[in-house]
């Protein structure tokens, strides 16, 4: 399989696995009034990514994961559920959430220390203030 079939191969696998814990654990999360969604589907999405990163060695393969995964969230559309928000919301968040995850990455690869120990206060305040 040539170089360019792989990355496609493992973006879509990583967006689906995503897509797919968003689409059940997330929607039964968002049916929930207390709003503690976020705070179990961020750290999944971010090991998901991670490990998506260190096998594609890409950040944008990260940003196209989470429109593969907010896609597959779309099935939530189908559903029951009290308002189309608790669809919408969650996939706009999927997409906020990757591209946090590519910031982090970015600090975490670098080679500066100061960016290393930054990147996890700032994955923690970032996906909360976008959300």
């Amino acid at each position: 399989m040539n170089k360019k079939m792989k990355l496609v191969t493992q973006i879509v696998f990583y967006g689906s696995l995503w897509g797919f814990i968003e689409a059940t654990l997330g929607y039964v999360l968002h049916l929930i009034p207390i709003a503690i969604a976020g705070s179990i589907m961020f750290p999944i999405a971010g090991m998901i990514l991670y490990k998506a990163y260190q096998k594609t060695e890409s950040k944008a393969a990260l940003v196209y994961i989470g429109f593969v995964a907010a896609t597959i969230k779309s099935v939530d559309f189908l559903l029951p559920q009290l308002s189309i928000y608790k669809t919408i919301n969650p996939m706009l968040s999927i997409i906020l959430e990757s591209l946090v995850v590519v910031l982090v990455v970015t600090m975490i690869t670098s080679k500066k220390p100061v960016n290393k120990y930054l990147a996890l206060p700032i994955a923690s305040v970032s996906w909360r203030t976008l959300f």
